[in-house]
């Protein structure tokens, strides 16, 4: 019996020691790898400055972050074609800056069927269902424009001011309404309103228009337009005598306010724009809602908004795009030393061309006696470096460094 029980505690022994070796050769389990949430990008602006900083924000954090960001950079009558292609890559969120209204309706309605968020940016289009829009407050912005012309046109009665907007833009229609109620209670100030077609050209409309001069304050609504209306003005020389405010803070339009023939912008930093804008997508890619702002009504919906913090930039605070305009501010650094420089190298040219032209104005007087007891003098014009005496007994040369002291030589 003892013996039976031994051999049972070493069985026992064994398949515990059995046990605890296959144990051991187990790995814990890894959990899978969960593949990057892709988010699709459309943009149609122009701005290539606005592009590449907008596309930086946005790209800083995202592969560590576990975001695929696709890109499509779009020509305004090809967005829908180039955004069907992004669908159809299975993308967890859909951002962009639409084209136009009609186009934003036709995408969206596209991405709800596929049950994929869009979240615009920029300014948002009226009466498209969409899951989030980030960018600028339009009404808010048409009132810091006003109010800039307000203070600056103060002094004046009548001040009159012409504001440029597009025709069928709701936006520009809540723009629009800012800037009057901006006006509100200010007595001195006559608005008249200018609706341009989006594709007219509107430096040719103001060109032909014969009041244009009486004008002391502009608005415009669309960053390409204020570079085309800045330089007109400064063709026709009145950019000094109308104050224009525009909106975007177009690389351009910024430069314009350093040369002093523009006075304000309103701010839309991309980089800014940029990180609100990733955020919301990856908050929309991983957990299905994101952090908004508040809700505005918008036609038949509700729409979750966050609003990107827009400064108006002029001359007295251009210190707050210096980061993103560096390269802009250098140059006009550099031309700004360059012109002090050629500056002192002009006057310094001056004095030089001053004495030479002393120098070519300066007369020497050779005075000639003979041994006859004639005396002869001569009037030359510069110094005379040398004389010579050609006759009685050979060739003579007599020279200094001054004209006095030649005629004295001479006159020995």
């Amino acid at each position: 019996m003892a013996g039976k029980i031994k051999a049972f505690s070493i069985l026992l022994v064994i398949i515990s020691m059995v046990n605890i070796g296959t144990g051991c050769s187990r790995k814990p389990e890894q959990k899978p790898v969960s593949p990057p949430k892709t988010v699709g990008v459309s943009l149609v602006t122009k701005d290539e400055d606005f592009r590449k900083q907008f596309k930086k924000a946005m790209e800083e954090n995202a592969q560590q972050e576990g975001i695929k960001l696709i890109w499509k950079e779009s020509e305004p009558d090809k967005q829908e074609e180039d955004v069907k292609e992004l669908l159809e890559r299975k993308i967890k969120v859909l951002v962009i800056e639409f084209a136009d209204e009609t186009t934003a309706a036709a995408i969206a309605r596209e991405a709800k069927t596929k049950d994929i968020p869009v979240l615009a940016l920029g300014v948002m289009p009226q009466n498209v269902p969409l899951d989030g829009f980030i960018g600028i407050d339009p009404y808010r912005s048409g009132l810091q424009q006003s109010e800039f012309l307000s203070a600056a046109l103060k002094e004046l009665n009548p001040a009159r001011v012409l504001i440029i907007k597009g025709l069928g833009h709701s936006v520009e229609e809540i723009l629009l309404r800012g800037n009057l109620d901006g006006f509100q209670g200010r007595s001195n100030i006559q608005t008249t309103v200018q609706e341009v077609l989006p594709t007219e050209d509107v430096a040719a409309r103001l060109a032909a228009m014969e009041e244009l001069a009486s004008y002391h304050g502009l608005i415009v609504h669309n960053p390409v337009w204020t570079e085309e209306v800045i330089s007109l003005l400064d063709d026709l020389e009145l950019a000094p005598n109308i104050v224009t405010v525009g909106i975007g803070a177009t690389k351009q339009n910024i430069k314009a306010i350093m040369n002093g023939i523009h006075e304000a912008e309103i701010d839309l930093d991309p980089k800014l724009l940029g990180k609100y804008a990733y955020t919301g997508a990856k908050e929309l890619a991983k957990e299905g809602q994101w952090q908004f702002e508040k809700q505005e009504t918008s036609g038949s919906y509700d729409i979750p908004v966050k609003y990107v913090p827009a400064n108006i930039i002029s001359k007295d605070n251009i210190f707050l795009v210096e980061k993103r305009f560096e390269d802009l501010l250098g140059q006009q650094k550099e031309q700004d030393d360059n012109s002090n420089q050629g500056g002192h190298n002009s006057s310094s040219g001056g004095e030089e061309e001053g004495k030479q032209q002393n120098q070519n104005n300066k007369k020497s007087k050779v005075v000639i006696q003979t041994k006859e007891g004639k005396t002869m003098e001569i009037e030359v014009e510069g110094e005379v470096l040398k004389v010579e005496i050609q006759g009685g007994g050979g060739t003579q040369q007599k020279g200094s460094q001054g004209g006095n002291q030649q005629g004295s030589e001479g006159s020995q």
